[in-house]
């Protein structure tokens, strides 16, 4: 059935006038009438009653009239829905999408269903071989999230936009006969002396940085044991021996670490001991979606 012949029906069964009823549906009377013909074949029943001098509903007619007026409601809701959805483009997002709080935060924009809302469609970029601004820079993401300070934001320049989202407190993980095991909290200054487990390969080089820089504010230079690992990778396999590590509170989220007695996870008390996590964009970055995914954001209680 079309749904232009329901609309039609509705002006019929409204005004109980062929003529009044072609005109107002941009039709003629006869192609009307066919059209009415073509609904009540569709539902095996009659529709109209008319005479020469009356049109009247019957009972099935009055009951066919409030579904119809339901049916193009929604239909009309269906259509404004899809012609927002086809002005949002697909989001390509790269990043830190191997920190579990920047992952809540995307899939809580990407799931948000609020009563006409439009659905973002993204793509993720996993790319680890190049440094996340240079995806930015060479258009092959619209958004990326990574760490931000002071120095790294000279990296950014004037063509992006940096939107700061969260603090992710520093942690330190060591082994249970560690000196600084029984420690409840740390000071940076605590691991001047200390060896601090750097996690090597590019996912891991702007978080390094930002740990060095921190070192650096605090008085020290940290001495460092380099282990390859995978993004994503549970901590508690990598070996720690004697040595400290250092990591961001939210990527204890569901790892082994948190879970063993042959670990502790001590936190970090200083001020600055912590990742700052940013959404960098293009400055004036003309994409729809990235501009509802970013308001999203905003409303989220981070």
């Amino acid at each position: 059935m079309h749904i232009e012949y329901l609309r039609e029906y509705i002006e019929l069964a409204q005004c109980l006038n062929f003529t009044e009823a072609a005109r107002r549906s941009c039709i003629t009377q006869s192609a009307l009438s066919k059209h009415l013909v073509s609904i009540e074949k569709e539902f095996g029943t009659e529709l109209v009653a008319r005479d020469r001098h009356s049109v009247e509903l019957t009972q099935a007619g009055h009951a066919l009239l409030q579904e119809a007026l339901a049916i193009c409601e929604r239909w009309d809701d269906a259509r404004r829905r899809v012609n927002k959805a086809a002005a949002i483009p697909m989001l390509r997002i790269g990043g830190l999408l191997q920190n579990p709080r920047v992952l809540w935060i995307v899939s809580s924009v990407l799931s948000s269903n609020d009563q006409g809302s439009v659905s973002i469609t993204c793509t993720y970029n996993q790319t680890f071989s190049k440094p996340f601004i240079d995806l930015l820079r060479d258009k092959e993401v619209d958004l990326v999230f990574t760490y931000q300070d002071e120095d790294q934001e000279k990296k950014i320049g004037d063509e992006f936009v940096r939107t700061p989202i969260f603090d992710d407190p520093f942690v330190v993980v060591v082994d249970a006969t560690h000196p600084l095991a029984s420690q409840k909290n740390i000071h940076m200054e605590d691991l001047a002396e200390k060896t601090l487990v750097r996690l090597s390969g590019p996912y891991y080089s702007w978080g390094w940085e930002h740990i060095e820089a921190v070192c650096t504010r605090h008085g020290f230079q940290p001495k460092q044991r380099s282990v390859f690992t995978q993004p994503g990778l549970d901590y508690s396999l990598v070996n720690l021996q004697n040595d400290a590590l250092l990591l961001s509170q939210s990527a204890l989220t569901g790892q082994f670490f948190a879970r063993t007695e042959t670990h502790r996870c001590i936190p970090v008390s200083d001020e600055d001991a912590h990742f700052s996590i940013c959404a960098v964009r293009r400055k004036d970055d003309p994409n729809a979606a990235l501009k509802l995914f970013m308001s999203r954001i905003a409303k989220l209680s981070l």
